[in-house]
C-alpha cells in the first residue's frame, strides 16, 4: 500500500525481495508468522489439500485472531502462487478482500505478501510442517492448543433456514425474558484467573444492580453497578473510583445478548461451538450486527460483536433454568474465564450492599478530573509515548464515558501503535457520541486503509469532507486512497483540489504530479513535479519522477540530466544508480552506463533489471561473452522475463552459436507467444543454420501476425522449391 502521505515509485523498485526455488507446491501444512507494515504479528497456518496444474485449495488459519480459518483458492504461474479467501469456515467475521502472493524458498518454506490492489501491505514466512523437528512441532502442537483454548473452535456448516433462526431467537428471547421476569435475584461463587493468579469471586445481580468481590490474600477488590452510578474500590491504591452510569445500560441479570425486539435474521448456519450442535444467527440490530449461537435447548453459547466474544459453557439446571457454569470474554486485548461454581436464585440481598459502605467513605478519590487526565493524555501524545497516553485516556473515559474526544483521542493513540481494530471501535464511538466531528471519520478511514478496506475507508474520507469542504487531511487521504484503487481519474480531482486550497504545498503537486504519470500524461505530469520542486518538496524523489517521466518519452538526454541531481543528492541509493545507468545506455554513454550500473549492483546484486541492463552494454561493445554472463545472471533471478532470453539470444548469436539462440528464443516464444518478432528472429537463426523448413514456419507465423518484413522474407527465402509446412 501507499504510504498515507507520500506517493513515490522509481523505475526499479520492490517492495519485498522473494527468493524462489523450482520445488513444486505439493499439498501439505505450513505455519508461521503474519507481519502487518504497521508491526503487528498475528500466527498464520497455510494448509494446501489439492494441487492441479495451475490451481490448487486448501485453508489459512489464523489461531491468534479468533481462531479463524477460511478456505481459500489459488492460482499457479511458474513459481509464483496468488491466492485468496473465499469462504469463512471457524471462528469471528472477518475481512476477506486481502489478495495473498508466495513463492516457495530454498528450504521449502513460503514467503509471501498480502494486501488489497497491487501493493502489499504485508508479509508471511512459514515454515513447513512436515521438516520441523519433532520438537518444534511439538512447539506448534502446543502453541495452537493453546490458542483453541483461549478463543474456543466455533465450527461454520452450511446455511440454514432464516425461518428456523427466527423462531429459534424469539424463543431464546421468551426464555430471557421468564427468566428476568420470575428472578428478583441471583447470587453466584466462583473463581478467576487474572495474570496468573487465582481470584475467588462473588457476584450478587438484583436488577439492574451488580455486585462483584473479589478477594486476593485476605483483600477484597470490588466493583458495583446501580441503576444511578458504578462504584469500585482498589486494596493496592486504597481508593474508591466513582462514575456516573447511563439509566438504560443494562438488559436483564443476564440480558437478552443486547438484542432487541426490532432485530432481525440476515443469515442463519449450522455449527458447532466448542464441540456443541449450534445455530449460528447473524442479526441486525438497528446501526449495529452481531452474531449469537445457540444451542438445540435455545442456551446461549457464544455471543460476537466486532471487537470481541463471549462464551457461555457448562449449563446446568438451577430452579427449572439453564445456568451457565464458566462465562468468558476474549479480545486482542483482554482474556477473562469466570467459573461460576454455585448459584442460588431469589436469596434475599441487603440493598445496602450496593452502597458504598461507611468504613470506604473517606477512601473517594476526590481529585478525579477526566479533562486533566484528556490533557496529561495529550502531553504524552506529542511526546510519542502513545501507551501512556492510553492509560490516561481511560482514565478520563472511565470518569465520563460521554465525551467524544476521548474516545478519538485514544483512538488515535491505538492508530499510532498500530491497534488498528481497537482504534476503529474508539473512532466509531467518537463518531457515535459526535457524528459532526469530521476528523474522527477521517482517523477511521486511516485505520480502515491500513487493514485493506479502501472502499470502506473513502466512506469515511467523504463523510469528513461533506462535514468541512475545506479539510486538507481528508481530501488528501481521499485521493490516496482512490489512487490505491487504480481510480486515478478521480484522484486528479481530489488532488486539484487541494491545489485549489493551498497552491504553495509541494506534496500536493507531487501526489497530482505522479497520478497523471501513472496514467501516460508525461508531458503534464513533469510540469506538476517541477511545480513541487519549486515549493521544496522532496528534491530527491521530484528529481527522480522527472527522469523517469522523460525517459518513459524517450528524451534520455533530459532523463540523464535529472538522474544525475538525484545521484548526486543519494549515490548509495540502488534504483537512482540503476535509473542513470539505463538512461547513459541509451544515449551510447556505454562506459559511464557500466559504471553506474555495476554500482548499483553491488548494493542490490539480484537486481535482474540490472544485470540484465550491465549485459546490454556489454552487447553494445560487441562483447558478447561477458554480455551473456549478465544476460544468464538475470534470468536465474527472474526466469519468466521474455526479454532477457532475447537478449542472450542475440548475444549467442553474435558468437554464432545459433543452435544456442534459438533455444533462447523458443523459450522467450513459451513465455510470450504473441510478439512476431520473436519468431522473425528465431527464423533467422534457423537461415543460418540452413534450417529453412523451420524458418519458413516461424516467417509464416510472423506474417499471420502481421510483419511485414516476414512476408517479404517468405517471398526471397520460402518460394517454389522451399519446404512447406504440413500444417
Amino acid at each position: 500500500m501507499i504510504p498515507v502521505r507520500h506517493i513515490f515509485t522509481t523505475l526499479v523498485c520492490t517492495l519485498l525481495t522473494l527468493t524462489a526455488t523450482t520445488q513444486a507446491l505439493q499439498p501439505g501444512k505450513w505455519m508461521g508468522t503474519f507481519s502487518f507494515a504497521s508491526g503487528t504479528e498475528f500466527l498464520m497456518v497455510i494448509e494446501v489439500d489439492q494441487v492441479a496444474k495451475k490451481r490448487f485449495t486448501g485453508k489459512v488459519y489464523w489461531p491468534d485472531y479468533f481462531n479463524n480459518a477460511a478456505a481459500i483458492e489459488g492460482s499457479i504461474k511458474k513459481k509464483n502462487f496468488t491466492f485468496k479467501e473465499v469462504k469463512l469456515l471457524q471462528g469471528k467475521e472477518m475481512d476477506m478482500s486481502s489478495k495473498y502472493q508466495f513463492v516457495i524458498g530454498e528450504e521449502g518454506e513460503l514467503l509471501g505478501t498480502a494486501g488489497q490492489g497491487s501493493a502489499p501491505n504485508a508479509t508471511f514466512k512459514l515454515k513447513n510442517y512436515d521438516q520441523m523437528t519433532p520438537s518444534l512441532q511439538a512447539e506448534w502442537d502446543e502453541r495452537l492448543a493453546a490458542e483453541a483454548q483461549k478463543w474456543g473452535v466455533a465450527i461454520i456448516g452450511p446455511e440454514s433456514p432464516k425461518e428456523e433462526a427466527e423462531a429459534k431467537l424469539l424463543k431464546y428471547r421468551q426464555i430471557s425474558a421468564d427468566f428476568d421476569q420470575s428472578t428478583s435475584s441471583l447470587t453466584v461463587w466462583g473463581s478467576t484467573f487474572i495474570k496468573g493468579m487465582h481470584f475467588p469471586i462473588f457476584l450478587v445481580f438484583v436488577n439492574p444492580e451488580m455486585y462483584m468481590e473479589m478477594e486476593l490474600q485476605g483483600t477484597k477488590f470490588i466493583q458495583v453497578k446501580t441503576d444511578s452510578i458504578e462504584w469500585s474500590y482498589n486494596p493496592t491504591q486504597d481508593q474508591v473510583i466513582v462514575t456516573p452510569k447511563e439509566k438504560n445500560e443494562d438488559n436483564g441479570i443476564f440480558g437478552n445478548a443486547g438484542i432487541s425486539a426490532n432485530a432481525r435474521v440476515i443469515a442463519a448456519n449450522t455449527a458447532t461451538i466448542n464441540g456443541l450442535s449450534a445455530t449460528r444467527i447473524k442479526i441486525q440490530d438497528g446501526a449495529n450486527t452481531k452474531i449469537i449461537y445457540l444451542s438445540k435447548n435455545h442456551d446461549l453459547l457464544r455471543e460476537e460483536t466486532s471487537t470481541e466474544i463471549q462464551d457461555f459453557s457448562g449449563y446446568y439446571p438451577l430452579e427449572g433454568v439453564s445456568m451457565p457454569g464458566v462465562f468468558k470474554n476474549v479480545s486482542l486485548e483482554q482474556h477473562l474465564i469466570l467459573n461460576l461454581d454455585s448459584a442460588v436464585l431469589n436469596r434475599p440481598v441487603d440493598e445496602s450492599l450496593f452502597q458504598i459502605p461507611e468504613h470506604l467513605q473517606s477512601k473517594i478519590y476526590e481529585e478525579q478530573n477526566e479533562d486533566k487526565y484528556n490533557e496529561t493524555g495529550n502531553e504524552f501524545f506529542k511526546d510519542g509515548a502513545y501507551e501512556k497516553a492510553i492509560s490516561n485516556y481511560n482514565q478520563a473515559i472511565q470518569l465520563d464515558a460521554d465525551r467524544f474526544i476521548f474516545f478519538y483521542n485514544r483512538g488515535s493513540a491505538h492508530l499510532k501503535l498500530g491497534n488498528n481494530y481497537a482504534a476503529i471501535t474508539d473512532l466509531t464511538r467518537a463518531i457515535e457520541l459526535n457524528p459532526e466531528y469530521q476528523q474522527a471519520w477521517n482517523q477511521r478511514g486511516e485505520t480502515k486503509a491500513n487493514l485493506g478496506d479502501q472502499a470502506s475507508a473513502m466512506e469515511d474520507y467523504q463523510q469528513a469532507i461533506a462535514l468541512d469542504s475545506s479539510y486538507q487531511d481528508a481530501w488528501l487521504n481521499l485521493g490516496l486512497a482512490q489512487y490505491n484503487q487504480g481510480n486515478f481519474e478521480h484522484a486528479l480531482t481530489s488532488f486539484s483540489q487541494l491545489i485549489s486550497l493551498d497552491s504553495t504545498n509541494g506534496l500536493y503537486h507531487y501526489n497530482l504530479a505522479y497520478t497523471y504519470s501513472q496514467l501516460g500524461k508525461d508531458t503534464v505530469a513533469i510540469t506538476y513535479f517541477e511545480k513541487a520542486l519549486t515549493h521544496g518538496h522532496d528534491p530527491i524523489n521530484s528529481n527522480n519522477m522527472i527522469g523517469i517521466s522523460y525517459y518513459r518519452m524517450e528524451d534520455y538526454r533530459s532523463a540523464a540530466v535529472y538522474f544525475r541531481e538525484v545521484v548526486a543528492r543519494n549515490n548509495e541509493n540502488p534504483v537512482y544508480l540503476l535509473n542513470l545507468g539505463k538512461s547513459l545506455y541509451e544515449i551510447d554513454s556505454l562506459e559511464p552506463a557500466k559504471s553506474y550500473i555495476s554500482k548499483s549492483l553491488e548494493l542490490a546484486p539480484d537486481n535482474d533489471d540490472a544485470l540484465n541492463h550491465l549485459g546490454l552494454t556489454y552487447y553494445a561493445q560487441e562483447d558478447y561473452s561477458t554480455a551473456i554472463t549478465f544476460f544468464t545472471k538475470a534470468i536465474a533471478v527472474n526466469e519468466d522475463n521474455a526479454y532477457y532470453y532475447d537478449n542472450r539470444a542475440f548475444a549467442k548469436a553474435g558468437m554464432l552459436n545459433y543452435t544456442g539462440a534459438i533455444e533462447d528464443f523458443t523459450e522467450s516464444i513459451d513465455l510470450y507467444p504473441k510478439d512476431p518478432n520473436v519468431y522473425y528472429n528465431r527464423a533467422q537463426m534457423n537461415l543460418n543454420l540452413n534450417n529453412k523448413f523451420d524458418a519458413c514456419r516461424d516467417f509464416r507465423k510472423a506474417s499471420e501476425m502481421g510483419m511485414e518484413a516476414a512476408k517479404e522474407a517468405i517471398a526471397e527465402n520460402c518460394g517454389l522449391g522451399s519446404p512447406i509446412d504440413p500444417d
